[in-house]
């Protein structure tokens, strides 16, 4: 019999006390997904993958977001609401043609903001029972995995130093909405970047137009696979995107 998960929460109404708890073992039954990926007991050899996940609510001036194509490159013009990119373009991944085919399902904002983790078709409510309508992919990617990489150590300094690499090597940074067009609640073509190495192939500085309307949850699984977790799908996934 498995037991019963005990959430950060419910220990923390149980203690009476505020403060930022580590992962326990207490907090997953014993075939949860913490179990899934590195040895937590094994000491780092390289640099950990760690990601971060950006979000803008309203989405974009299309206008002033989309670049011009360039004939017979993947390269692309810095646009207006681009510019600021412009020292670490050669980091940059430009993603097009990417969606949550369940956002289409409500109008307005409300079933779309929530989603962007997650990929799931949200139910509108008063707000106590408001959900993502799935797991979000940090949670996938497991706090325990996360805790212990930024925390435990490392044979190797995680900055630099290691065959010439730097801490964006090792990282996944990604940043985008739910929204194309906050104004028309567009969810098609989301406006996203992408940025790090993901400590191996991932290649930088280029757009990445994908051929027809594809799952974000597409990246979202690649770069589960990156961390450790070797998970066959996640959400609305239909594959792990080739970021190589």
């Amino acid at each position: 019999m498995s037991p019963k998960p005990l959430s950060r929460r419910h220990l923390l109404r149980g203690t009476g006390v505020s403060i930022g708890l580590p992962w326990l073992g207490a907090m997953t039954g014993s075939a949860s997904a913490a179990t899934r990926g590195a040895d937590s007991a094994a000491p780092l050899d390289r640099p950990p993958v760690r990601s971060a996940f950006l979000f803008m609510p309203n989405g974009v001036n299309p206008a002033n977001w989309t670049p011009a194509t360039i004939e017979g490159s993947d390269r692309f013009e810095l646009t207006p609401m681009l510019r600021p990119l412009a020292g670490v373009r050669d980091e940059v991944v430009l993603l097009e043609n990417f969606h949550h085919p369940n956002l289409g399902q409500g109008n307005g904002h409300w079933p779309k903001v929530p989603a962007f983790l997650s990929g799931g078709h949200v139910l509108r409510t008063s707000g106590r029972d408001l959900d993502t309508g799935n797991t979000s992919v940090p949670n996938e990617i497991v706090p325990q995995l996360a805790f212990d990489r930024l925390f435990r150590g490392v044979s190797a300094p995680p900055v630099s130093g290691i065959d010439g690499d730097s801490a964006l090597d090792h990282c996944m940074v990604m940043f985008g909405s739910t929204l194309r067009d906050g104004n028309k609640h567009d969810t098609e073509n989301l406006p996203l970047l992408f940025f790090g190495g993901g400590g191996g192939d991932i290649r930088r500085g280029r757009r990445l137009t994908a051929p027809e309307p594809t799952p974000l949850c597409n990246l979202y699984l690649a770069m589960m696979h990156r961390m450790g977790v070797r998970d066959d799908s996640f959400s609305t996934s239909t594959g792990p995107l080739d970021l190589t």
